[in-house]
């Protein structure tokens, strides 16, 4: 009976062994589709000019609450209790209005990261669909998923040029 369920397990495992021999498997470096594709270096653009005008903003207003600490770290030994105090309580107020336009900011630009890395997504699922079809592959897969590969099975470079060509010349 051992010998039959041996023989059985080798069969299987043969037939296994020989079944993924014949598979063909592609492999995605998804850092390089990002840095490469159009899509990727857009969104990144986007979400930067999009956000310039609040960060600049951000700015300003740190500069300014820095000059008016500056200035009230001067001039704090000459003032009254109570001008001191008051002082202290409007800079504390625009130090928690800063933190919270800061917050408000990383929000908005987590936010625009969501639906940039969706839409890329929706892109680069496309893309890889149209290489797995066009090159006959069974499998593809990302780098992450691999610990290595032969550079053969690599097919980023098919995956950009689509993703190149969705977007038209234009980019």
């Amino acid at each position: 009976m051992k010998l039959v369920k041996t023989a059985i397990a080798v069969g299987l495992l043969s037939v296994g062994i020989s079944a993924m021999a014949n598979l063909s498997i592609g492999v995605v470096n998804m850092q390089n589709v990002f840095v490469q594709a159009p899509q990727g270096q857009a969104t990144v653009q986007t979400i930067k000019d999009q956000l310039a005008p609040q960060i600049n903003k951000l700015k300003d207003e740190q500069s300014s609450l820095s000059a008016a600490m500056a200035s009230f770290n001067r001039n704090a030994p000459t003032m009254t209790a109570k001008a001191r105090t008051a002082q202290e309580q409007t800079l504390s107020g625009q130090q928690q209005q800063f933190q919270q336009n800061v917050s408000a900011l990383k929000d908005t630009e987590s936010t625009k990261q969501q639906a940039a890395a969706a839409a890329f997504q929706a892109a680069l699922v496309t893309a890889i669909g149209q290489v797995a079809k066009s090159g006959h592959y069974d499998m593809v897969m990302t780098d992450q998923t691999v610990p290595f590969y032969k550079a053969d099975y690599d097919v980023t470079s098919q995956v950009v040029a689509l993703m190149a060509k969705s977007v038209g010349p234009s980019h």
